[in-house]
């Protein structure tokens, strides 16, 4: 599983693997692969309601379920379509993936 603490990082994992992304607040949209082959999305990008609505929480977060494919290298990209729900978050979100 990868959040926004990985935000930056570099993440090695295996052909075959899902990886799960979970990210603070309802606004985060994930940009599609430009490499298909090495990672794909498995899941749309689910919302998990929170009880109340307040600026960098965006009422809940966003789960996100990729599965990699071909050995290669990759980039997992995110973005904050509103930067009130993101407030005090960083406005985006990368994961370079390398798939061995």
């Amino acid at each position: 599983m990868a959040t926004l603490a990985d935000n930056g990082g570099l993440l090695s994992v295996k052909p075959n693997d899902r990886l799960k992304i979970v990210l603070p607040s309802s606004a985060w949209m994930f940009q599609a692969s430009q490499h298909p082959r090495v990672v794909h999305r498995v899941t749309g990008g689910s919302v998990t309601p929170a009880q109340a609505c307040h600026a960098g929480t965006g009422c809940g977060s966003v789960t996100v379920y990729f599965e990699m494919g071909s050995r290669g290298n990759a980039v997992l990209e995110a973005s904050c379509t509103d930067s009130a729900l993101c407030a005090g978050l960083p406005a985006s979100f990368s994961l370079r993936l390398n798939v061995t």
